[in-house]
């Protein structure tokens, strides 16, 4: 069996953590199942909300998306570098992240896509320059940490909902933090990215 010694105790013990599961056991069982299927080469994305797991995302080949998937990642986020492609079970629902970075007269921006297997989107959001991202929001997001590393706008399966910032602090812990559209903290993880050992 698989296992991570933090990041699959700390899913396996702490009920009721991934507050868009149903029950703790199908939770619990999804976390173990999306965590032994992470590949050797490639670390587990996990979201910490305080001691819960709010998100877990594995990495996949693109060999084992689902035709729908593909469809919809090609149509949303077509051609650009994949910097990331699996599984992800978090408060949007279990499904299949796409990211992608792009480059473009000098500019790098980024886009990505969270859809169900049968290809429903489930949440997107591409990258705003961080100049470009209105202060309250960029403000109430350097509350968390000193260093915006990212900005992004997050749409749901219809339109805009709320900024998401990846940030970083002197010590080297990663945070997403999730601000209103008009400029009210919402959330803050701490961002992991997990050694799975065999």
């Amino acid at each position: 069996m698989r296992h991570a010694p933090f990041a699959l105790v700390l899913a396996l013990a702490v009920p009721g953590c991934m507050t868009a599961c149903s029950a703790p056991g199908e939770t619990r069982l999804r976390l173990r199942q999306l965590l032994a299927e992470a590949p050797n080469d490639s670390p587990p994305r996990i979201l910490l909300d305080g001691d819960r797991i709010d998100a877990v995302a594995v990495p996949l080949g693109p060999g084992s998306l689902p035709p729908a998937v593909r469809t919809t990642f090609d149509a949303i986020a077509p051609g650009g570098t994949t910097r990331f492609v699996g599984r992800e079970s978090s408060r949007r629902g279990d499904g299949y992240r796409v990211e992608k970075a792009y480059e473009a007269s000098g500019t790098a921006s980024a886009r990505s896509v969270l859809c169900t297997a049968s290809g429903e989107v489930l949440e997107r959001w591409h990258t705003v320059p961080i100049a470009d991202v209105p202060q309250t929001a960029a403000t109430a997001a350097l509350r968390v940490a000193p260093v915006i590393d990212e900005a992004r706008i997050v749409s749901g399966p219809t339109s805009e909902e709320l900024w998401s910032f990846t940030l970083h602090d002197r010590i080297g812990w990663t945070f997403v933090v999730e601000v209103a559209l008009d400029g009210r903290l919402l959330r803050r993880t701490r961002q992991l990215a997990a050694r799975v050992e065999s």
